[in-house]
């Protein structure tokens, strides 16, 4: 039974597809001799991701021991560093365009003098967009900063929210800005390649070379909102591209989606030709499970409710994927179809955790830490980069779901090269989704109870149009409250309905006025054509004795009827 837009049932179609599809991937170990690293995220700043209180910037750098203190610190806890094949380490960062040349050069070096001093792996990792507030002398320029339309407004600062309310940061930058490309290249390629570089030598000089666990660049790289408005940016990308309001590009989501992708490209390359082997180098990006038709496009598309980083836009020439990991089965889902469709390569999880982020507030799921390093190491991925480790207090959910017992435990399991115990993937689904999966199946059903209790389509449509809109974007919290309002109101009315209502009644009702409806549809000009075979199979649902299949067979013309 038609019981809402095509459109609505065409993208629940879809969310049910894609979040009750079977289990994508199948489990594979790296199809090389690649060293499999398991690492730990140290901040090089401290909460609120800044060195000055009130300011997301970075200005200064932890004290000179910081990073050999927490290095000292996860040895003790974990107890092993690993074997030749499986690698414990620290990943420092991030490293901004706000620090100095000097500032970059010297969290290199100090990363890499844990390596030698501890013989424990280590890797660094760039923000390569977001945090640039001292560097007013680029996004002062117009040129330099994303536009909220084809007229060159700039935008306010960029959105994030990260937990503890939203973050006004420095505007986003324009990516392809002939400015910001030059700067690009010239930190990665003259500052912290050529550190990188040197820091691997010395490695290699003592046998050591396996202990660079690799350099991941981005921190989430995308193509954000603006902060004032929440509007779409990407204007001043376009322009750059030679496109303007009266030549719009024909596909803005696969032009915006190059862009991120050549700028996460200018940074890895840039690398490489500084000395930094590109099996070394992963991507960042994050996305959230898709509920929309991937084929769709403009403003709804679901590139744009991921800010232009779906999974394929990891990948490239000088770099191996790399994306953020919580315990969803349809994110691990959508990054295994991904890898499978660029030719199985190494990837990593570059930035996750075993924590549910998808509700609030964010809970621990029942699945084991050990599941979770297994939906990665399992899976071809050679970094998995944990976040969490010795932030905030002991109540932090984060840091309980790093180093809890049972977590220390995974650790040492992958260390010693033993298999990782996996469950079956959609055992890794949210709760939130798990309600979603099965509202969607039995929405059809309940909304036909709803209007045999007498419910009226007009009241339960704009929720059902909301409810859409939020699926599409993957917003669970609002889907949430849009599941609760709809159920709400189905319940309300067939309860007071109750086990009255009289389907046969209800159905003599609608066909007294049957004839009517036909009538003014005919002198509408409607198409008798259109109709006639419902109109037949409402005559053999009542000659068949079957009310309730009649009364919903008018329930579905009545709508034509009234449009003809």
């Amino acid at each position: 039974m038609r019981i809402f837009s095509p459109s609505v049932v065409g993208r629940l179609a879809f969310a049910v597809l894609v979040i009750s599809g079977t289990n994508a991937g199948s489990a594979q170990s790296p199809t090389s001799n690649d060293s499999q690293y398991l690492t730990f995220q140290i901040f090089s700043a401290g909460p609120g991701m800044t060195t000055e209180p009130g300011k997301h910037v970075f200005s200064q750098l932890p004290n000179p021991t910081f990073f050999e203190d927490e290095a000292r610190q996860l040895l003790d806890a974990i107890g092993e560093r690993g074997d030749e094949r499986h690698r414990l380490g620290i990943m420092v960062g991030p490293l901004t365009l706000d620090h100095t040349d000097v500032q970059l050069r010297t969290l290199v070096q100090r990363t890499f003098a844990v390596a030698s001093k501890y013989k424990i792996a280590v890797g660094l990792h760039i923000d390569d967009s977001k945090f640039w507030m001292n560097r007013r002398d680029l996004w002062a320029d117009h040129a330099n900063v994303e536009w909220l339309d084809w007229s060159g407004t700039p935008n306010t600062g960029q959105y994030l929210d990260w937990g503890g309310g939203p973050w006004k940061l420095a505007p986003q930058a324009c990516l392809n800005s002939p400015a910001m490309v030059k700067e690009a290249r010239r930190v990665a390629g003259s500052v912290i390649g050529p550190a990188i570089a040197e820091g691997l030598a010395n490695l290699r000089s003592t046998g050591d070379e396996a202990l660079f666990a690799g350099v991941i660049v981005g921190w989430e790289t995308q193509l954000g909102r603006d902060f004032d408005t929440g509007r779409d940016l990407g204007y001043c990308a376009l322009t750059n591209l030679g496109f303007n309001a009266n030549s719009p590009p024909s596909d803005i989501d696969g032009a915006l989606e190059s862009v991120v992708q050549n700028w996460i490209e200018t940074w890895s390359s840039s690398l490489v030709d500084a000395g930094v082997p590109s099996d070394r180098i992963y991507s960042h990006i994050a996305f959230v499970p898709k509920f929309d038709d991937p084929h769709r496009s403009g403003s709804g598309s679901y590139a744009r409710s991921v800010l232009y980083t779906p999974p394929q836009v990891a990948f490239g020439e000088t770099h191996r994927a790399g994306f953020s990991t919580y315990p969803d089965g349809d994110r691990f889902r959508q990054i295994y179809e991904a890898v499978t469709s660029h030719g199985n390569p190494h990837w990593a999880s570059s930035e996750g955790a075993n924590v549910d982020i998808s509700i609030s507030p964010y809970t621990i799921p029942e699945q084991t830490m050990e599941n979770y390093l297994a939906r990665m190491f399992n899976h071809g991925a050679t970094l998995t980069n944990v976040f969490g480790w010795d932030i905030g207090d002991s109540a932090f959910v984060f840091r309980r779901a790093a180093e809890n017992p049972a977590a220390i435990e995974a650790y040492r399991k992958f260390l010693r090269g033993e298999s990782l115990d996996e469950s079956p993937l959609d055992q890794s689904t949210s709760r939130e989704v798990s309600r979603l999966r099965s509202f969607v199946n039995t929405l059809p059903d309940r909304i036909q109870s709803y209007i045999r209790a007498g419910g009226e389509m007009v009241a339960i449509q704009p929720k059902l149009n909301e409810f859409d809109r939020d699926v599409k974007a993957g917003h669970f919290d609002a889907t949430k409250r849009d599941i609760d309002q709809i159920e709400a109101t189905i319940e309300a009315q067939v309860t007071k309905a109750g086990a009255g209502f009289d389907v046969v009644a209800a159905l003599r009702e609608k066909m007294q006025t049957l004839p009517q409806q036909i009538a003014a549809f005919q002198q509408h000009n409607g198409d008798i054509n259109r109709i006639k075979a419902r109109v037949e199979s409402i005559q053999k649902h009542i000659t068949a004795g079957e009310p309730a299949k009649a009364f919903d067979e008018i329930q579905e013309l009545e709508p034509i009827l009234q449009s003809p």
